[in-house]
């Protein structure tokens, strides 16, 4: 589950990362940006890409309380 609209931020130190790569900073928008560069280069890597992103979403904390996927 998300976080409700507006209040979702990544946080580096409770997002576990999968591939060790560095967890992007800012609000999910940036990581919706990242997915539609990966789509439009290549659909079947695409999904892999997607998912190792996504996963970086595991666990979005906000002020009242943490959102668990």
């Amino acid at each position: 589950m998300l976080a409700p609209p507006g209040q979702g931020e990544i946080n580096s130190d409770t997002v576990s990362d999968v591939d060790s790569s560095p967890v992007p900073k800012g609000n999910i928008k940036h990581l919706l940006l990242d997915i539609r560069k990966v789509w439009k280069s290549d659909l079947k890597e695409a999904q892999s890409e997607i998912w190792k992103l996504c996963k970086k979403l595991t666990v979005v904390e906000t002020k009242d309380q943490t959102w668990e996927k």
